[in-house]
């Protein structure tokens, strides 16, 4: 499986941790191809479910609205995952 994504968290939207779920916070670099029907999108989804053996859920910041969620997925979340870390070899 490929990902391409420039950053990823994980936390809860209400400030504490449902056994049952696992939320993601991601985001994608400007101009991403998510193919067609976001079928990356899923593909992660479910290759993350399946290794954790969790049902997952998966938001794009861009689609954080609400700014009470906003604020509250600020508080509890926490980088896993962050490209712009990583060094450009030449």
């Amino acid at each position: 499986m490929e990902a391409h994504f420039s950053r990823r968290w994980i936390g809860s939207p209400y400030g504490r941790v449902v056994p049952s779920d696992v939320d993601f916070l991601v985001e994608y670099p400007p101009g991403y191809d998510f193919g067609p029907w976001l079928g990356r999108f899923q593909d992660l989804e479910c290759a993350l479910a399946t290794l954790l053996v969790r049902d997952v859920g998966l938001v794009m910041t861009s689609a954080l609205r609400n700014t009470w969620f906003r604020q509250e997925a600020a508080k509890t979340r926490r980088v896993i995952y962050d490209t712009s870390q990583i060094m450009k070899v030449a």
